[in-house]
Formats: structure tokens, C-alpha cells, sequence
């Protein structure tokens, strides 16, 4: 990797699996700040922020707590 991305911040939708579990994982070893957005399987959206953070990235959870909600989002701890 060639760190392209330090100093960058990305917001990755649906980051708690699939595809977008892996552009969260290449965008924080690129070395952006990645906040980790979605919907449903929060214990594996906390996962991924502890692997990324645990590799010396930074990472956070957003929670939304429905596609068309104009409820507030939910905030994991900011580090």
C-alpha cells in the first residue's frame, strides 16, 4: 500500500459486511480516517473500527437506525 490516502477521512455505507467491509479495510490501510456506517450488525461494524484501530488506523461507528429515518445518528466513541 502506498498511504495515498493519509490525512483523507471516507465514510463507507454498509461497512459492516461485504463489499463494503473490505473498502473500509483497503481505505484505513491506505491510511484514511474511515468512519464505519451502518444500518444492522453493530457487533460486527465494532469489529472492524477494533481491526482498523488495532493496525494503528483511525476508525468510528455510525449508527443509522433506518435508511429513511430523520431520527439523529447513533455515535460510537470518537477516538
Amino acid at each position: 500500500m502506498t498511504g495515498s490516502l493519509v490525512r483523507k477521512a471516507a465514510i463507507v455505507t454498509g461497512a459492516a459486511t461485504g463489499i463494503g467491509h473490505g473498502i473500509a479495510r483497503l481505505l484505513a490501510a491506505e491510511g484514511a480516517h474511515v468512519v464505519v456506517n451502518h444500518l444492522q450488525q453493530a457487533d460486527a461494524a465494532q469489529m472492524l473500527v477494533a481491526d482498523i484501530q488495532s493496525l494503528c488506523g483511525r476508525a468510528w461507528r455510525l449508527t443509522r437506525t433506518s435508511a429513511n429515518s430523520s431520527s439523529s445518528p447513533q455515535y460510537s466513541t470518537w477516538r
